[in-house]
């Protein structure tokens, strides 16, 4: 499995993983950025914006750091966020549709309501202040992130077909 847990949480990297090839995600960031530094200047984690990585880098770049911040205000299913989960990054983005399916404030990441970008950087700031949490959190998110596995997905899919077959030679 190419996005499976990544590094151990103590030997990550410090800094918050952006994939920043959305248009909105290129408006927000200077925004978010700006917000994060004049609230929570004791924050002081690098804001890594990545674009146009192959699955591999990307999986490596998700597995070495600590944290993971989506600014997409629609995802269809949300498989860059659920990436990251896999991955064993702390999740704090946007509610974002898709992302809605997988994402429980608190539980197993950290999201805010669009466009309030005030509580999103409350929640980064309270994230990288308190890493046990984050840790908590990011492994609840890939313990969330196995229910979507492939295999999960083959099972599923197989017993579907397999009723649908059955109901028609009935």
């Amino acid at each position: 499995d190419l996005f499976a847990g990544g590094k151990p949480w103590s030997e990550r990297k410090h800094q918050i993983v952006v994939l920043g090839f959305k248009p909105i995600t290129r408006a927000l960031l200077p925004m978010i950025t700006k917000e994060l530094q004049q609230q929570f200047p004791e924050a002081g984690l690098p804001i890594m914006a990545f674009q146009s990585l192959s699955q591999r880098e990307l999986s490596s770049v998700l597995g070495d750091s600590r944290y993971y911040l989506s600014l997409s205000a629609i995802e269809g299913f949300g498989l860059p966020m659920l990436e990251a989960m896999a991955s064993g990054c702390a999740v704090i983005g946007f509610d974002a549709f898709g992302g809605k399916e997988f994402l429980v404030d608190g539980q197993n990441g950290w999201c805010s309501s669009y466009p309030d970008i005030k509580k999103l950087v409350a929640s980064l700031a309270f994230a990288v202040a308190n890493p046990d949490e984050a840790q908590r959190l990011a492994q609840n998110a890939y313990q969330t992130s196995r229910r979507f596995s492939k295999a999960n997905f083959d099972s599923i899919w197989s017993g579907i077909l397999e009723n649908f077959l059955n109901a028609g030679s009935r």
